[in-house]
């Protein structure tokens, strides 16, 4: 029997965390220790989302996606992972030397990169709805490397850009006064947003810049407590010989350093000889450490604050922060791989202490070997040849 039915081929079902981390081992692709660190990237950056706990690709990941295929078909590739780990195996099974695998890496990859900073075309910006506040052009959408943010469409001429909301609506670049006032000047506090999210900022009467952190509950924080510096002379000014900027006092574990206030774009730094610089203590928290249970102590980094184990460096497990200021603990199997990782590393031994030198022993004359008296018989081929 004929039956009228019609019938669409279904696309295969996107990637939940479970499968696309079974396709990651099947494929050997990656370690187990690797897998979790994966699925947060691709999301991190942007190129997929979840959504009904599946994977779905962004805009922006398809754009990666094709521009990667094309310009570097060797390293985007299902099994060059998998073959990297083989090779990487062979060297240390001592089959292959790590100079030529890295070499036949290297010279395809070099050509490509090459290749791809003259043909890769730019991604071309995208005219919206939005009319600029400045010169009622037409917005264009762009990318940069912080995520999508709109330009005015008459740009170099006007200037003006917009950041984007989740929703795709343009966001106002003018700075909000808040209700909260300064601790240290009195004066309001404005609330901005920068590279590294929101802060609240004023500017007292000398001019100098007051920051403070944006809270859980949208208040102000005071941010970590900076290094103190001993041995400087407050009177002391220093002006850029690259630039001619103001030059500020700054403060690392290698010591205190003048540094260009035109950084990044110039990146000049003189170090200061005899200035001691006195780090603050880490403040400890109430969550223990994963691995040896000692407090976790709140430290500031570059990339803003983070847990780490008061016990360092005997112990160096470090734990994110999430965006709320909740720790983000490994799994039960990561935690498993530091400690088996951390039982097999070697142990450093203290340098044994050099052994008292003996005195050398009087050296003995070689005994003279007893010379083999020689025959007589080349006298005695003389004489034969004189009687002849």
């Amino acid at each position: 029997d004929l039956l009228p039915k019609q019938h669409f081929t279904q696309p295969p079902p996107r990637y939940t965390e479970a499968t696309l981390v079974k396709t990651l081992e099947e494929n050997g692709i990656g370690r187990p220790s690797t897998y979790a660190q994966t699925l947060s990237t691709v999301q991190d950056r942007g190129y997929a989302e979840l959504e009904q706990r599946r994977f779905k690709p962004t805009d922006l990941g398809f754009i990666v996606n094709d521009k990667l295929v094309q310009h570097f078909p060797n390293v985007v590739d299902v099994h060059f992972t998998a073959g990297v780990e083989e090779k990487l195996d062979e060297v240390e099974e001592g089959k292959q030397l790590w100079t030529k695998v890295l070499r036949d890496w290297y010279d395809p990859f070099s050509a490509d990169v090459t290749r791809a900073k003259t043909e890769m075309e730019k991604v071309e910006p995208v005219e919206t709805e939005f009319d600029c506040p400045t010169c009622n052009a037409k917005m264009m959408k762009r990318r940069g490397r912080f995520g999508e943010f709109l330009a005015c469409s008459n740009y170099p001429d006007c200037k003006t850009s917009m950041n984007l909301s989740s929703d795709g609506q343009p966001e106002s670049n003018v700075p909000e006064v808040s209700e909260y006032s300064c601790p240290k000047s009195g004066l309001p506090l404005v609330r901005k947003k920068g590279r590294f999210g929101e802060y609240f900022e004023c500017v007292d009467s000398e001019g100098v810049k007051i920051t403070y952190k944006v809270g859980a509950n949208g208040e102000p924080v005071e941010k970590a407590p900076l290094p103190q510096i001993e041995g400087l002379d407050p009177n002391e000014k220093r002006t850029c010989e690259k630039c001619g900027k103001p030059m500020t006092i700054r403060a690392s574990r290698r010591g205190a350093f003048w540094g260009c206030t035109g950084y990044p774009k110039c990146r000049n730094l003189v170090p200061i000889e005899g200035a001691k610089v006195i780090m603050p203590e880490a403040e400890l928290t109430e969550f223990p450490c994963p691995l040896c249970a000692k407090p976790l102590a709140k430290r500031s980094g570059r990339f803003g604050p983070f847990l780490s184990c008061s016990g360092y460096p005997e112990c160096k497990t470090i734990v994110k922060l999430s965006k709320d200021g909740e720790p983000i603990f490994p799994t039960a199997e990561e935690i498993e791989e530091k400690r088996a990782a951390a039982a097999k590393a070697p142990v450093k031994k203290a340098p044994a202490k050099a052994a008292a030198k003996k005195p050398a022993a009087a050296k003995k004359a070689p005994a003279k070997k007893p010379v083999a008296k020689k025959k007589a018989a080349s006298s005695t081929r003389k004489v034969t040849k004189v009687a002849a």
